[in-house]
């Protein structure tokens, strides 16, 4: 995702935790983010991106940083909505611990053409990548979206699924024949924070 323009350098933020499960530990790891992106500022960027979909550590520092700052849904949300001809949704690795979905919609104020997911593949974050068959669990997912619910764009709704959004895209263009948009998030945010800096 780095141009000859802007490179971008990878922050780990530190913490034992490999999933959130608790509100603990979504605490917790908000708490280690916050702190892990004034450093980074201090440090000298030019922008953050938080490699999350969720908005972890952006309300809590955005007005208080001399640099942009974003994470990777809000863009990915309003792009699907604009260019959704019927509906979009959003495709979370997990429904659980996603409730914050809706809200970033409502914020976006693309609550008219959205459709939440009914399903996920149900893979935590630290597995997705490790996953060989989530390809096809996020096909079969969207064969549904597409049949039971209108929906004719998507964005993936998780960091962890970098790689994926074209190759959904091409399977779900052949098999219905029709233009499908699967958004992916890293791309949008990137090409933004791009723009801006």
């Amino acid at each position: 995702y780095s141009n000859k323009a802007v490179k971008f350098d990878l922050h780990y933020v530190d913490t034992p935790l490999k999933e959130l499960v608790t509100d603990e530990d979504v605490a917790q790891a908000e708490e280690a983010t916050i702190k892990k992106i004034y450093q980074v500022e201090k440090a000298g960027a030019a922008a953050i991106v938080i490699f999350a979909f969720g908005e972890v550590g952006v309300r809590e520092t955005k007005h208080k940083l001399g640099i942009p700052i974003i994470a990777l849904g809000t863009e990915a949300i309003l792009k699907a909505s604009k260019m959704a001809k019927k509906k979009f949704t959003i495709l979370p690795g997990m429904l659980i611990h996603n409730e914050f979905l809706q809200a970033m919609v409502k914020e976006s104020q693309c609550e008219d053409n959205y459709s939440p997911a009914q399903q996920a593949p149900e893979i935590s974050p630290a597995a997705l990548r490790k996953n060989p068959h989530l390809l096809d669990k996020l096909l079969t997912i969207a064969e549904q979206e597409i049949m039971h619910h209108e929906v004719d764009t998507f964005t993936l709704g998780c960091g962890g699924f970098i790689g994926i959004a074209k190759p959904l895209e091409n399977k779900l263009q052949e098999k219905f024949g029709i233009t499908i948009r699967v958004i992916d998030p890293l791309a949008v945010t990137f090409a933004k924070i791009s723009g801006i800096i």
